[in-house]
């Protein structure tokens, strides 16, 4: 009697664990699928702004595409700014954006 007693604790102690680990375990797969994604995209969208702001040449995207693979991957970079453009003598930067003085 008293191995039926404990077999049954230890079957419902089991039954509890894998109720509660089961949900958690699927929660952080999301999580981190989540979180891939948005990194991701977020350096996807980056490495667009740079393709889509003046006429940036091969090695330039090739330069910031791999400034943001070394970036952390919580690290959303910003869109080149007009003297980034400038620096990376780009040939063809908007006239729009204000100049920086000389």
């Amino acid at each position: 009697m008293r191995r039926r007693i404990l077999l049954l604790v230890a079957a419902v102690t089991t039954l509890v664990v894998l109720a509660f680990a089961i949900p958690v375990a699927l929660l952080v797969r999301s999580a981190v699928v989540q979180r891939s994604e948005r990194s991701i995209v977020d350096r996807a969208q980056s490495i667009a702004s740079v393709v889509g702001y003046g006429s940036p040449t091969t090695s330039a995207i090739s330069n910031y595409r791999t400034s943001v693979d070394r970036m952390p991957a919580d690290h959303h970079p910003a869109p080149p700014s007009y003297t980034m453009c400038r620096a990376a003598k780009w040939p063809s930067c908007p006239s729009t954006a204000k100049t920086a003085p000389t």
